[in-house]
């Protein structure tokens, strides 16, 4: 981040060291200290003050003393017409006759305006005080009583019998010298801000470079042409992440060519800046059709952010649970059904890792062909042989046995699990225990164990996953639904899900596809499930399981209160639905739960 930049104001009357005060009250971006002293005191405190500070402002005579003093840039607040135009309104009320003298850079001023306004009062230029006292001495011996001056004359015009009128500078006049000091620093610092980045260049390493500013803007760079401006426009996108962490890694795309970008953060005064390293990866942009993909940060975010997975009170609990790993970041091995996303739990563990400025590389083993299973077992290139990443690698259990034993043997032997973080997924089947591989990968690579819940045991998130999903539906197919009516979530609640999430967002796409009104209705919802159990003839639901265990020793109002409970915990506490199901009121509800 840029730093504040460091004026000293040396203020030659108190009145100015007042203003200047003021100012640095109102300047929150620039460090400004005043002190008081004029003429030769004023040089000296300069001197003594410097070198903690960047630039320096002072006045007249005094700030032509301290530029012959100091090293750094001295500004000369110089004063505006305003401030000559009220000091003339001052003498001419007096009624006396009057003259004005200082330094040249005041002078001019005087005269120009003088001239503009064809007024008559003599102007003298001085620049010592001899010079000074000797020109006060003539205008009192010419009957002169009133004179405008700065502070080199000020004292000496009252000892020579005359009213000295002090020429003051304006707030105007010190804000216009600021700007002016720190626009003329600016420009002085170029050259150093250049020597600079090149010097963090030739550390970063080999490959072409691009220099950008916090802002985005290009400073520097070894490419050239319609491919410069294609690689920048990726970079700015990246920006926001890259000043957040000193050194960063990620992947981007162009001329249908993956690159691997390092990114290093330099901050230092007064411009801090990015250096961008770029390298040819091996790896071609059509990989991720392959079972091979690369991902970032923000590629992983988005996608959860839309995920059916990712709301309600399980949803909290696994990004607990995935912040309280951040610090280690262990290897995982997530276990669940098929269709349970276990993608969106691995990017969630990818983004609260300490890692996440790293890539994620996704290493499906259900679309591996040959040439890219080659590739990961025996390229240099292989994500396996780099450091610092995570690799996410699901449907192990897709993997022949002796694949599944030749990938263990490869990243044992190159202790890539120890270098880099690995994320595994293991399906399983429908209410069956995880596949052996996912247990022998577990202990082999000292995995911790991640059981996936599935959708069965997530009925009280089944609302907010609905009305999540529906509104990335509405979203992708143009709709305006507002939610599923009370039955429809009744009737979604009561279904197992064999297919687990997978089949949840199945169910609801062809709903919101069907629906035409605001809400999307039970008989559009149990039609879909008609149909589902076709699907899954062997998996029977909740729905066509569940009963009532009744004891025929309770009384009639007892009876009635159990089966009132257990409708209304399937209707999952929903009372109006549970009441329609029964076929009585509400109210007949309520009385019956509430009768002694």
């Amino acid at each position: 981040m840029s730093k504040k930049i460091r004026i000293l104001g040396i203020a030659p009357y108190e009145g100015l060291k007042q203003l200047m005060e003021e100012y640095a009250c109102q300047r929150k971006d620039l460090d400004f200290v005043s002190l008081l002293g004029s003429m030769e005191e004023g040089a000296a405190l300069a001197k003594e003050y410097y070198s903690d500070f960047d630039i320096i402002i002072s006045r007249a005579n005094t700030a032509d003393l301290i530029k012959k003093s100091v090293p750094i840039p001295v500004i000369d607040l110089g004063i505006g017409y305003y401030d000559i135009l009220r000091c003339l309104k001052t003498a001419e009320a007096t009624h006396t006759k009057f003259a004005l003298l200082g330094h040249p850079s005041l002078t001019k001023a005087a005269q120009t305006l003088r001239s503009l306004l064809k007024a008559e009062f003599p102007v003298f230029s001085i620049s010592d005080t001899a010079t000074a006292l000797h020109t006060l001495h003539t205008l009192s011996a010419q009957n002169y009583q009133t004179v405008i001056c700065d502070t080199v004359a000020y004292e000496a015009a009252r000892k020579a019998g005359l009213t000295p009128i002090l020429l003051t500078s304006s707030a105007e006049s010190l804000e216009t010298a600021v700007n002016h000091a720190l626009y003329l620093w600016e420009i002085s610092q170029k050259s150093v801000v250049t020597l600079s980045m090149l010097k963090e260049t030739l550390k970063t390493g080999f490959g072409n470079y691009l220099l950008l500013n916090e802002n985005g803007t290009l400073l520097y760079s070894t490419l050239q042409g319609n491919f410069l401006q294609a690689i920048q426009t990726q970079l700015q996108k990246e920006v926001p992440s890259c000043l957040s962490k000193e050194r960063r890694s990620f992947f981007i795309t162009a001329a249908n060519k993956l690159y691997a970008v390092s990114s290093r953060f330099v901050d230092t005064a007064p411009e801090s800046y990015l250096i961008f390293c770029l390298t040819p990866s091996k790896l071609p942009v059509n990989h991720s059709k392959y079972g091979i993909s690369i991902l970032n940060r923000e590629d992983t975010q988005n996608t959860l952010t839309t995920s059916i997975c990712n709301t309600g009170s399980h949803a909290k609990k696994l990004r607990k649970d995935a912040k309280s790993m951040k610090k280690f970041s262990p290897n995982l091995m997530l276990t669940g059904e098929y269709g349970t996303e276990e993608d969106c739990l691995a990017y969630l563990y990818y983004i609260e890792s300490k890692l996440h400025n790293h890539p994620l590389y996704k290493i499906n083993c259900d679309l591996l062909n040959e040439k890219n299973w080659n590739f990961l077992i025996n390229s240099f290139h292989s994500p396996f042989t780099d450091n610092d990443n995570t690799i996410y690698i699901s449907n192990l259990q897709k993997l022949s046995a002796e694949k599944q034993k030749w990938l263990l043997s490869v990243i044992l032997d190159t202790n890539a699990h120890v270098r880099n973080r690995f994320i595994f997924s293991c399906c399983k089947e429908y209410k069956k225990p995880a596949p052996a591989v996912a247990l022998e990968y577990a202990n082999a690579l000292d995995c911790i164990v991640i059981p996936v819940a599935p959708l069965r045991e997530q009925k009280t998130d089944l609302p907010s996953m609905c009305a999540l999903y529906i509104n990335t539906l509405n979203e992708a197919f143009g709709k305006q639904l507002i939610a599923l009516d009370d039955d429809a979530i009744c009737a979604l609640t009561e279904y197992d899900y064999p297919g687990n999430h997978a089949q949840l967002k199945r169910i609801l796409k062809q709903a919101v596809i069907k629906t035409n009104s605001l809400y999307l209705s039970n008989s559009v919802i149990q039609d879909i499930l008609v149909q589902e159990r076709q699907l899954f003839p062997a998996r029977i639901d909740t729905a066509s399981s569940s009963c009532i265990q009744l004891d025929c020793n309770l009384s009639l109002d007892e009876i009635n209160r159990c089966v009132i409970q257990q409708v209304l915990k399937n209707c999952n506490g929903n009372q109006s639905v549970a009441a329609r199901k029964l076929g009585i009121s509400r109210t007949t509800l309520w009385r019956s739960l509430n009768r002694g």
